[in-house]
C-alpha cells in the first residue's frame, strides 16, 4: 500500500552534497509526500548535490522541489521517476547561485500547478527530458509547462508537454514552453537528441521579450 507523510512544518533544508532520496523502482510513487497541512513551505528544498528517486511529492504552497544554489541535481531518472502534482505557484522551482546549475529533469510526471518546471534568471547546465525516450518527463495540466525566466543553456528533449504516453488524450498546458526575460542559448529539440512532443497545448511553445 501506500506510505504517506504529512508534515506538521515546513521540511528542512537540503544542504549535505551528495544526499539521495529514493523509493526503489519496485515501489516507486508509493511515499508519498503531503504538504497539505501546511500554509507555506517546500515539499523538498534543496541546495546540495544530490539525487531524488520514485517519490510522490503533492500540495505543497510553495514547490514540490526546489533547488537553489550552484548545485548539481538529479529528479528522476529512466526507470525511476517522480510524480510531482499541484504544488505551488510551479512543481519544479530552480534558481541558480552565481555560477552555474547543472544536472537532469527526467522521467517524471509533473502536473496540476501553475508552472510544471520554472527556471529563474541565472546560469545552467541543465538537460529537462534526455536523448532517450526512456528520459521523457511528461508534463501536463498547468498555465505553462515549462516556465524559462532569464534563463541560459537549458535543453529540452524528448518530453511528452500536453499529452500522456499514448499520446493521444488531451491533458494541454495553457503554454507549453514559454521563454522570457532575456533567456538563451535554449534547445528545444534537435536531430541528434530528438524532439519533444507538443499536443494539445493552447500555445506550444511562446518567445517573449525581444532579448529573448
Amino acid at each position: 500500500g501506500f506510505f504517506r507523510i504529512r508534515p506538521e512544518s515546513p521540511l528542512p533544508l537540503i544542504t549535505d552534497d551528495g544526499t539521495v532520496i529514493e523509493v526503489g523502482p519496485d515501489q516507486s510513487g508509493l511515499v508519498i509526500i503531503d504538504g497539505s497541512n501546511l500554509n507555506e513551505g517546500v515539499g523538498l528544498p534543496i541546495q546540495a548535490d544530490g539525487g531524488i528517486f520514485g517519490l510522490t511529492i503533492e500540495n505543497f504552497p510553495t514547490a514540490g522541489i526546489l533547488v537553489e544554489n550552484d548545485v548539481e541535481i538529479a529528479i528522476g531518472r529512466p526507470g525511476n521517476g517522480n510524480l510531482l502534482r499541484n504544488n505551488g505557484p510551479a512543481n519544479i522551482r530552480l534558481f541558480p547561485g552565481i555560477q552555474t546549475l547543472s544536472g537532469f529533469i527526467s522521467n517524471n510526471t509533473i502536473l496540476g500547478s501553475e508552472a510544471g518546471i520554472a527556471a529563474g534568471p541565472g546560469n545552467y547546465a541543465l538537460t529537462i527530458g534526455g536523448s532517450d525516450q526512456s528520459a521523457a518527463n511528461t508534463i501536463i495540466n498547468h498555465q505553462t509547462g515549462i516556465r524559462l525566466t532569464g534563463a541560459r543553456n537549458i535543453s529540452i528533449f524528448r518530453n511528452r508537454i500536453g499529452t500522456d504516453i499514448s499520446l493521444r488524450i488531451p491533458l494541454g498546458n495553457a503554454i507549453g514552453i514559454l521563454a522570457e526575460g532575456g533567456s538563451s542559448e535554449i534547445a528545444i529539440g534537435n536531430i541528434i537528441n530528438g524532439s519533444n512532443t507538443l499536443a494539445f497545448n493552447q500555445t506550444a511553445v511562446q518567445i517573449s521579450g525581444s532579448d529573448t
